[in-house]
């Protein structure tokens, strides 16, 4: 038998997200979602859907946070970053303090979280 998800990684995500930074309340995002405030509380807690890991910050930009479906949140701006395209690919623009860094998005999931 096989068990079917209700929600993807993107919804996962964003269920942590909204929970976990912007402080909303379980009973909010779960009438967003269609699902009950206790299921909510699991996702944002890493009991349910624990094979999606838990956003991580960056090592050496503390004031970033990485989400496993790619997107990177601003802790000082409150936004997710936007990537940037260059010539040979696209990028995240990280700083922490006078340290500038553009961060490839190719590989960046596995790099987060893979330690």
């Amino acid at each position: 038998m096989s068990t079917q998800r209700r929600f993807n990684k993107n919804q996962v995500c964003t269920i942590r997200h909204s929970i976990n930074v912007l402080n909303e309340s379980a009973s909010s995002v779960g009438a967003r979602f269609g699902a009950a405030a206790s299921t909510v509380r699991r996702i944002a807690s890493g009991d349910s859907y624990s094979d999606i890991p838990m956003a991580r910050s960056i090592p050496g930009f503390p004031s970033y946070i990485a989400y496993p479906n790619g997107r990177v949140w601003s802790t000082s701006r409150s936004k997710f970053l936007k990537s940037v395209n260059k010539g040979n690919g696209t990028y995240f623009n990280l700083r922490n303090g006078s340290n500038r860094q553009a961060i490839p998005r190719r590989g960046f999931e596995q790099r987060v979280f893979s330690s």
